[in-house]
């Protein structure tokens, strides 16, 4: 018999300096000794593939709190990280539902918030700032190697 499911609790993180292991499936390990690494997601062992996805959808909405209450965390490769931890291998067992749980709410909120915007648009906007942050560190770079070749 599978356990009643929570409703979704709605979690807050607080504005900087928080840390992305505020986040429930993000957390420190020791690589090797006194070598500190982060692991992207990490969840509980489960025999209960419906609680593995309600905990999964609790999970995305909590990551997208997080990038609510912390937009400088946007476009460090959080979801990139997340992913490629999910992709190791999994366990036997229904963990695999938390992954099924949080792709589908991130779908799912895609699909809402991308409703009423041109995504085009917005990839040009970005694709434009990432252009000019890459022109400014090129520009740097230049005015560095000219001021080491004067000495």
């Amino acid at each position: 018999m599978t356990k009643s499911i929570p409703l979704i609790k709605r979690s807050s993180f607080p504005p900087l300096p928080a840390s992305c292991c505020d986040l429930p499936f993000i957390v420190r390990v020791e690589a090797s000794p006194g070598d500190i690494d982060l692991c992207w997601w990490r969840v509980a062992p489960t025999d209960d593939y419906a609680r593995a996805c309600h905990l999964g959808m609790q999970y995305a909405c909590d990551l997208i709190q997080f990038f609510k209450d912390n937009p400088s965390w946007i476009d460090y490769g959080i979801l990139r990280d997340i992913a490629a931890d999910m992709a190791k291998p999994q366990r036997g067992d229904a963990t695999h539902g938390y992954a099924v749980g949080f792709w589908s709410f991130v779908e799912t909120m895609l699909q809402v918030a991308t409703a009423s915007v041109d995504h085009w648009a917005m990839a040009e906007a970005h694709a434009k700032w990432r252009a000019s942050l890459d022109a400014k560190s090129k520009s740097k770079s230049k005015a560095k190697s000219k001021a080491k070749s004067r000495r």
